[in-house]
């Protein structure tokens, strides 16, 4: 069983909506930690997500709207960038074995 990362059940959200706008509560009920967050990781993988916002009596009531998605299938998982000694701002930090402990 895979466990759905929070920006996939934001997704899953958007897509059951078939294009219609989803209310803030909505998304605040999948206690999603910084929500906003994992609308920008949606739109930097090629979502495109609208938002408006209604003022009702002093109050502000916000939607959000799936409008398309990528044009290539987004990856299951970014994979960790691998590192070199190279790419080290201090160079070479391995211990040094030139002594005996």
């Amino acid at each position: 069983m895979s466990k759905r990362t929070q920006r996939q059940r934001l997704l899953d959200l958007f897509l059951s909506a078939h294009g219609a706008e989803v209310g803030l509560p909505q998304i605040l009920s999948l206690q999603i930690s910084q929500f906003g967050a994992r609308l920008k990781e949606l739109r930097a993988l090629g979502f495109d997500i609208q938002n408006r916002q209604e003022h009702h009596g002093g109050q502000t009531h916000s939607f959000y709207r799936l409008v398309s998605g990528p044009s290539t299938p987004a990856p299951a998982f970014a994979p960790a960038p691998s590192f070199t000694k190279a790419d080290s701002l201090f160079g070479d930090i391995s211990p040094d074995r030139s002594y005996l402990e």
